[in-house]
This record gives structure tokens, sequence and C-alpha cells, in this order.
């Protein structure tokens, strides 16, 4: 991965769904060296560097569409004659990997429609992990038949994020800082996650609530 690359992906963005539900205030992205990217903004826009969290990076010199896996800088790689479907992904390990061989050679994946049938695969050793965030409830079953319950402190980040890119009362701090006072983060914490959250208040002075999910 490049600059260049970095710099590219970023002014296609707006061409991308991902572009259209978060504010896209990029006016242009040039590489600076090897390492840099400038950013320009067409107004001021106080949270950019959390919404560039959701900006996927890709080769764009690449013929393949952008949200190809192929195009990924991770330790593994598709598994070689892989066909891409909904229900299943399979890796294998890139020995070449600059952050150094992977330990485990080969991953593969299955995904559930909901939290029961993804707790039952994992007491029928169908599987070995369970990612069981996306149904809070099913966490406690997962424990009777002696699997490992782990809580894993993840880089990501829940926001109630106003539109104030588009011109109108929530452009105005005080607008957004009034309608923070009326939600109760520590309820949305406990009705959505559990003790599964982190607040995040050094971003509650633009007003933009945050949770960030363990």
């Amino acid at each position: 991965m490049t600059s260049q690359q970095v710099a590219s992906s970023l002014n296609l963005v707006k061409n991308y769904p991902i572009g259209q539900y978060i504010p896209y205030t990029i006016k242009s992205a040039v590489a600076d060296g090897t390492y840099a990217v400038k950013v320009t903004t067409a107004q001021p826009d106080p949270v950019l560097t959390r919404e560039l969290t959701e900006f996927w990076i890709w080769d764009t010199s690449d013929t393949k569409t952008p949200n190809n896996p192929v195009n990924g800088t991770g330790p593994y790689q598709l598994k070689p004659g892989t066909k891409l479907n909904k229900n299943s992904l399979q890796l294998v390990a890139d020995n070449s990997y600059h952050g150094g061989k992977p330990s485990v050679k080969r991953l593969d994946f299955s995904f559930y429609q909901d939290g029961s049938a993804l707790d039952n695969a994992l007491k029928q050793n169908k599987i070995d992990i369970a990612d069981l965030t996306a149904d809070y409830a099913s966490v406690p079953q997962a424990t009777k038949d002696g699997s490992k319950l782990l809580n894993v402190l993840a880089p990501t980040v829940y926001m109630i994020l106003p539109n104030t890119i588009k011109p109108g009362p929530l452009q105005n701090i005080k607008v957004r800082q009034a309608i923070y006072m009326t939600l109760n983060p520590a309820t949305l914490e406990k009705d959505h996650y559990g003790d599964m959250v982190q607040p995040q208040p050094k971003l509650f002075h633009q007003a933009y609530p945050a949770l960030t999910r363990a």
C-alpha cells in the first residue's frame, strides 16, 4: 500500500455508498511523499479523523471492484480458487506479510443469520470460535458446554453522527449539545451492549456521543 493508493481511494469514496451515509467533506487528497497524504476539506469537519476510519483503501490501479478482498493488505489472502459467496470465506496465510509470518496457516469463516444458529454451531463443534457480540443474549448459553467466553476490546466506535454538512440547525454546535443533553449514554450503553462497551468522553466536546464495543 502506498500514499498514492490512499489518496486516490479517498478521492473516490464519494462515488460509493459509504460516501453517501457519512458526511463527505473531502475536497482533495494528495500524496505527500511516501508515507503522508494531505487531505483538504471543502469546509470545517471536526470529526474527519473519525470518518476516515470508515473508508476503505484499495489498489485503485487494479481492474477489480474496490470491495474485492484480493485488494487487501493484511496477513491473509483468499485461498486460491475460492468462489466468493455470502455464507463462507476461506483465507490462507500470506507468508510474505510485512508484519511477520502468520502462525495460523488457514482460516475458514462461516456466516450465520442469527445468534441461536451460531450458538448451536459452536456447541456441535462445527466451528472453533464464535463472535457472539452480534447477539449478546446468546452469550450466557455458550458457556454451559464448557466453552470459554472472552471479552475482547475491538477498535470499533459507534457514534450518533448528526449531518452537520447539510445546511440547517445541526451546524450549530449549541444545538448538537442540546440534543446530547437529552440523551443518557449510560442507558444506551446498558440496553444495547450490557457491560461490553466503554464510553468515549473525549468526543463529547463536539456533541458526538460515542461508544466503543468490547
